[in-house]
């Protein structure tokens, strides 16, 4: 029997893959309170990516080598964004499910759109810097054959 994945299905596959094994990674030196994180950014990471790649790269009969390079960067910053956006609106509902309501530690999905902007930009400069050269590796590597 003969599997064949579709491109973005293996890109999105083998990048929340990668993301789910360097957020476990980094939850071992964590004090605690993040031992899901590996799914919340792999989960994040493979439907950005699989949105992204189906119709920016599948669905398009002519695409460049720059379209691959600059989804790839694209695929690596938006997955962040959703990761952190995701985490907080999660947060805020969680509270509000559980009874403590909306408080001042909680951050409400409006406020989100901006405050995971920045949550984004200090993951990618600590932990999440190595997710653009993966996906750009990733990208190039399982490039469609036309």
């Amino acid at each position: 029997m003969n599997i064949k994945l579709s491109y973005p299905l293996k890109y999105a596959s083998i990048f929340s893959i990668v993301t789910a094994l360097v957020a476990i990674k980094i939850t071992a030196f964590s004090q605690g309170g993040w031992e899901n994180l590996w799914i919340y950014t792999s989960s994040s990471a493979f439907i950005v990516c699989y949105v992204s790649s189906y119709f920016l790269i599948a669905k398009k009969e002519n695409y460049t080598n720059f379209r691959l390079f600059f989804v790839a960067i694209f695929i690596a910053l938006f997955s962040h964004w959703i990761f952190w956006y995701g985490f907080l609106v999660f947060g805020y509902f969680e509270s509000i499910v559980q009874g403590y309501g909306p408080d001042l530690n909680t951050i409400n999905p409006l406020d989100g759109l901006y405050i995971a902007i920045v949550y984004s930009f200090l993951s990618l400069f600590f932990f999440g810097w190595i997710s653009i050269p993966v996906s750009i590796f990733l990208s190039f590597f399982l490039k469609p054959q036309r």
